[in-house]
Order: structure tokens, then sequence, then C-alpha cells
């Protein structure tokens, strides 16, 4: 949940890992957000990513067996394999989460929603990217979603205006669309002094929802300052930049689809 406090001068953004930045082109965008890194497994666009060209066994149909008996090679004829619809192409399994952890009382809490799949081997590298975006956005929206349902002493979060689209461009940068400082010099970021008074003026980003993968700009960017009014913006006509829709994300069924089927 980005605070008024997490606002940061944009000048200072391509340096910074966290913090809060309003940007002509892109709307409020968390930097946070935008990496695509985490510590955590199953977690992060990056983690995503190279678990999408890692590959791994074939899943097995073995509802009700033991995993570690479905995945002996001795069992092989005992589970067969899942295949997609053409009854052939055979999948491994992928586990992807989003999660959050906030500190109350004394006490970190934690959330998380994660989903497992079967991605089909051998597709191309602009395949692994289509299915790598239906897959992230799925768990995006689940997880934004899922928040909507915390108390809002906790978090307000769920669908706030940045996320969304930062954890999109954090998607671009994980595999390899756009990099970190093209994404700030497309976006054009405003001085701190600027978004603080877009932010006093129409509102946090938690309280504007946005349940899309677009950037929402703020109606106006001007600010009043001791000497004149400006405007930071002024003569741009907000563009979100190509590369948000160079991939399609795939639909399940040809590609990939959801792991009910059984175990790798």
């Amino acid at each position: 949940m980005s605070k008024r406090a997490d606002i940061i001068e944009g000048a200072q953004a391509s340096a910074a890992k966290y913090g809060l930045v309003y940007t002509c082109n892109l709307g409020w965008l968390d930097l946070g957000h935008m990496d695509p890194q985490s510590t955590r497994p199953h977690t992060g666009a990056s983690s995503l990513w190279k678990e999408i060209n890692a590959g791994g066994p074939e899943v097995r149909q073995c509802r009700g067996a033991h995993r570690h008996i479905c995945t002996q090679p001795t069992n092989a004829s005992r589970f067969p394999a899942v295949t997609f619809a053409d009854g052939k192409s055979t999948g491994f399994k992928l586990t992807y989460k989003q999660d959050m952890q906030k500190r109350l009382l004394g006490v970190t809490a934690s959330s998380e929603v994660k989903r497992e799949y079967i991605v089909r081997h051998n597709l191309s590298l602009a395949e692994k990217r289509s299915v790598a975006l239906a897959i992230f956005m799925e768990v995006s929206l689940a997880f934004e979603s899922h928040q909507t349902h915390f108390p809002r002493f906790i978090t307000d979060s769920g669908f706030s205006q940045e996320d969304l689209v930062s954890n999109l461009i954090g998607f671009h940068i994980a595999v390899g669309t756009v990099s970190k400082a093209q994404v700030l010099a497309m976006a054009k970021p405003v001085s701190k002094a600027a978004a603080l008074s877009i932010w006093d003026r129409h509102g946090s980003v938690g309280s504007n929802k946005n349940r899309g993968f677009k950037p929402l700009f703020s109606p106006d960017t001007w600010m009043i300052t001791d000497k004149a009014c400006t405007d930071e913006c002024a003569g741009i006509v907000p563009h979100a930049p190509e590369f948000l829709g160079s991939i399609r994300p795939a639909e399940k069924g040809d590609l990939f689809m959801n792991n009910v089927l059984g175990s790798s």
C-alpha cells in the first residue's frame, strides 16, 4: 500500500528501488512493484520467467497418489503423462504466487495467492512470453481482488491506482521487453512537489482504483509555487508506451492449463 510519504523526486527514480512517482505517460508508478526480483520462491516476474524457461518433467495423472510415487521413473507406465488437446503434447508443472507482508502490532502478517499450472513443453520464445503474461495477469488480478477483502486499517491496496500497471512493467522488464531506464525515459516522472500536489488534489492511489492494466491519469498536473503556477506535463498528451501491449496473453487450453490432473 503506497502512502503519501513514499513519494520521491522523479529524478531519483532511476536509482531508487522503492518509492512512488507520478509520471506524465504512465500515471502513478510504484518502483517496488516494478522490480521483478524476489527472494521468495515462485514469487516475482523474474521467478516466473525463469521457471517457464527451465521447464520440467512431464506431469502425470496421479490423482489420489502420493506425488513422490508418481515421480518414480519405474512407475511411469502406471501413471500416464497428462497431455494437451492434441493427445500428444506433454507439459510441466509451474507454480506462481503473489504475496503481501505487513507488520502489525509487532507481528508480521502475510497473505498470498498461489496457482499451479501445466505448461506445454517445447514452446517458442514468443509462446513462452505469451503464457507467462497470461499467468502473471491471472494471479495479479486474483491477488488484487484478495486484498480487497482486508480491513482498511490493514491495507486499501486492492486495485490501488498504481499496482497493476507497475506490476505489468515489472513483467516486461523480467522478460526483456524493456529496461527500467527505458521505461522511465518514456514515462517522464515529475518532481516530488508536483506529485504531492496531484496526490493532495485528487486523492491517494488507494482511493482511486484501477482494475485494469492500462494507466490512469490525473485530470490535471499543475502545481502552484510561491512564484507561479507550473505544469511539468504541459504539452504532453498522456500516451501509454507501446511496449505495454507488445505481448498478447495466451488463452488456456493449447499452451497451458490449470494443474488439476496430477503432480510432476
